[in-house]
């Protein structure tokens, strides 16, 4: 039997390894653009991890409440970094 959150732990995966690739190629070719986009994935891995937290650890709300906080926070500075470019 599956489990309900396996798709979020895939999509964490994916969106920290693709922060990572992007991440070097960013910092080695110098593009801003790719740097944001980079924050944005990590952001997206600390969403799906708090969906994971959400499910598997009903009694640690606090966690979760950070989780979220931290991800919202990393896309506010994302996208008013993209507009200051």
């Amino acid at each position: 039997m599956k489990r309900s959150y396996e798709k979020f732990i895939l999509m964490e995966s994916v969106s920290l390894f693709g922060a990572a690739i992007l991440g070097l190629i960013a910092l080695i070719n110098g593009y801003p653009l790719l740097i944001i986009i980079c924050l944005l994935l990590i952001a997206a891995s600390l969403a799906f991890d708090t969906f994971i937290q959400l499910q598997v650890f009903i009694m640690q709300p606090f966690y979760t409440i950070k989780q979220a906080v931290r991800a919202l926070l990393l896309i506010l500075f994302a996208v008013a970094l993209m507009f200051q470019l």
